[in-house]
């Protein structure tokens, strides 16, 4: 009897997959091209889905245009070391303008009622302390003793000091020379972040020599005169020992003159500013004069 051997021819599929049908083929086709050529949404039309990260955004910020401004503000935070210097200073600022207030309050409740504008313009916002007569006399006596071998005490006897608040515009105080009927009249700000400078600039207006004063004025003109005349008073009153402000707080009206003034005095020398404008010395004079017309050239 003879065994039957039966072999098993293994399925060659995977290898050789089934061809599709021609109406599958046609379909797919369609399906591919509908998709591509599907049109894309109209501007301002609302979408009925949003993915992923998008609709996260929107349901955190409101609208994908608040999310995409809100990330360039982040980037522009952290990529950009003087924004955020700027704004640390704007927090600090506003921090201390805060706590000074209070303090403010307490001690010149009066002014804070009375004249309300000049409390906030002037004090609050400035961090300037309310104008102290104390503080005036020692930046007269610091003058006289400082400029004692060139000054006449008797060239401004007895003048009015008064605090103010009608000085408007960059001014900070004012002076007005002393006539027959009048003594010399010093004006300050009520609140001044600089008050002993300031009251020491005045100060030497009312010291200064009527033939310096003339002769400046004659000749470089008065425009000129005046420029170099307040540079050399702010020079001389920046000299002296008196309590520096805040460069903050700071803030000269004279930027100009006190440059052309510091070149004048370090050619002609303080001494012979001095005596120009304290003592009304002719020779003085004139070296100030060739001085300036340098700088005026």
């Amino acid at each position: 009897m003879h065994q039957i051997m039966r072999l098993t021819v293994p399925s060659l599929s995977h290898m050789f997959p089934r061809r599709a049908s021609p109406e599958a083929l046609s379909a797919r086709g369609q399906d591919v091209e509908s998709r591509a050529e599907a049109p894309a949404a109209a501007p301002g039309t609302a979408s009925t889905a949003i993915p992923g990260a998008a609709a996260a955004a929107t349901a955190e910020h409101g609208s994908p245009r608040q999310a995409g401004v809100l990330r360039k503000m982040k980037y522009v935070w952290n990529n950009h070391r003087s924004v955020r210097i700027v704004a640390g200073l704007m927090a600090t600022y506003a921090g201390h303008m805060t706590l000074n207030l209070i303090p403010m309050m307490a001690r010149q409740s009066s002014d804070m009622i009375d004249n309300p504008t000049t409390f906030f313009r002037d004090g609050w916002v400035k961090f300037a302390p309310r104008a102290d007569m104390m503080e005036v006399q020692r930046a007269h006596n610091v003058l006289l003793s400082t400029y004692a071998d060139a000054i006449d005490p008797s060239a401004c006897r007895d003048p009015v000091v008064k605090f103010t608040s009608s000085i408007g515009g960059d001014n900070v105080a004012w002076y007005t020379p002393a006539n027959e009927n009048s003594p010399a009249v010093i004006e300050l700000r009520t609140y001044l972040p600089n008050l002993g400078i300031t009251a020491a600039h005045e100060f030497l207006h009312c010291y200064t020599h009527p033939d310096f004063i003339e002769s400046i004025d004659r000749e470089l003109n008065p425009f000129h005169g005046r420029d170099i005349r307040e540079g050399l008073t702010e020079v001389m009153a920046r000299r002296l020992k008196l309590p520096r402000p805040d460069p903050l707080e700071f803030k000269s009206i004279y930027p100009k003159q006190v440059k052309m003034a510091e070149a004048v005095l370090k050619d002609a020398g303080e001494d012979t500013v001095r005596r120009a404008m304290l003592s009304g010395d002719g020779d003085a004079i004139g070296k100030i004069v060739d001085a300036a017309r340098k700088q005026l050239a």
